[in-house]
């Protein structure tokens, strides 16, 4: 359609719903698993986890095949959702790791004792956010299997192995980007990465590393299939 000599795109509400809805295919008849990586905060509340959970839960519902695997910390939520795999980057372990290099060899009957899930809640709303420490580690985290923690991604990875391979994997938010590389070059699985206020986050980290962070998310990007905004604000 043109108006005053310019072509106008016909804009999506403007055809028939059985034109929208063709090749939309319902979210009971989706053939795959997706596992969603939620990121805990210990025993706080927090905005992305509490979206994720209730993400989970509604796919469920729907009759769609989707599990957690939760990292850091247990997910603390009012929304009840167990979990459907172990606990992956145990808060205390991703600690433990970043600051001595001997904790990057241990086997994983030792890291075991440090991923039990009261521990992990009872410690992990102490972690000092905006500190040093913490933006050492998100930098580490981003950095994927140059990281101090390749250990728990090459386990992490394993583990989505020894399944059915997800049709697709759910970052509940931006700071696990590190994580989309390996599950695409290793899996060849689809990333969707939700988007839920990162940049308040880095606004409480030191300015050198808050940038740095940034500089390398946009690095990672090029290896998610998909971003989806919680929000306006956050697209």
């Amino acid at each position: 359609m043109r108006v005053n000599g310019t072509k106008r795109r016909r804009k999506r509400r403007d055809r028939p719903a059985e034109q929208r809805d063709k090749g939309m295919q319902p979210v009971d008849q989706f053939p795959g698993t997706i596992v969603h990586l939620i990121s805990g905060a210990g025993d706080r509340y927090c905005g992305s986890c509490l979206f994720a959970s209730t993400l989970v839960k509604a796919l469920q519902a729907a009759g769609c095949r989707s599990v957690v695997y939760p990292l850091y910390t247990p997910v603390h939520s009012d929304i009840r959702l167990a979990p459907d795999g172990p606990l992956f980057f145990g808060g205390v372990n991703v600690y433990l790791q970043q600051r001595f290099a001997l904790f990057r060899k241990t086997p994983r009957w030792l890291d075991a004792w440090f991923d039990r899930p009261r521990l992990l809640l009872r410690l992990g709303g102490a972690s000092a956010e905006g500190s040093k420490t913490t933006g050492d580690i998100l930098l580490s985290m981003l950095a994927g299997e140059e990281g101090c923690q390749r250990k728990e991604l090459h386990r992490l990875l394993r583990a989505l192995e020894a399944n059915e391979v997800p049709a697709i994997v759910h970052l509940s938010n931006a700071l696990l980007l590190g994580i989309a590389e390996g599950v695409r070059r290793r899996l060849g699985t689809p990333v969707v990465c939700s988007l839920s206020g990162e940049d308040g986050f880095l606004a409480t980290l030191p300015g050198a590393i808050a940038e740095r962070a940034r500089r390398r998310m946009t690095q990672l990007v090029e290896h998610v299939d998909a971003f989806v905004a919680v929000c306006p604000s956050y697209a």
